[in-house]
């Protein structure tokens, strides 16, 4: 079930039905509220999506003025570039 629910997120972030920056916001939370069902449930696939989505998530900045600040923000082109990559390892895993 949180396999499930954490793919599905991904899924509905990149079909467009959730925004860049609500997910940004929400799948960090919904993989620690997931992560000991996670780790039960599929363990290669908790340790694929907690290892870089939270930062990808803490790096999203919707705002040009702020991502000039930093060349670690991303914006929203390159941050659904990253999670696009990472679930496509993941729908392998589930």
């Amino acid at each position: 079930m949180a396999a499930v629910k954490l793919v599905g997120m991904m899924k509905d972030f990149l079909d467009g039905t959730l925004s860049a920056e609500l997910f940004s916001f929400d799948f960090p939370a919904a993989l620690l509220n997931e992560f000991d069902a996670l780790e039960k449930e599929n363990k290669p696939l908790s340790d694929l999506l907690n290892e870089d989505m939270p930062e990808y998530c803490s790096y999203f900045e919707p705002d040009e003025n702020a991502r000039l600040q930093s060349g670690d923000y991303l914006d929203e082109v390159k941050f659904k570039e990253k999670v696009t990559a990472v679930y496509k390892l993941a729908s392998k895993l589930t």
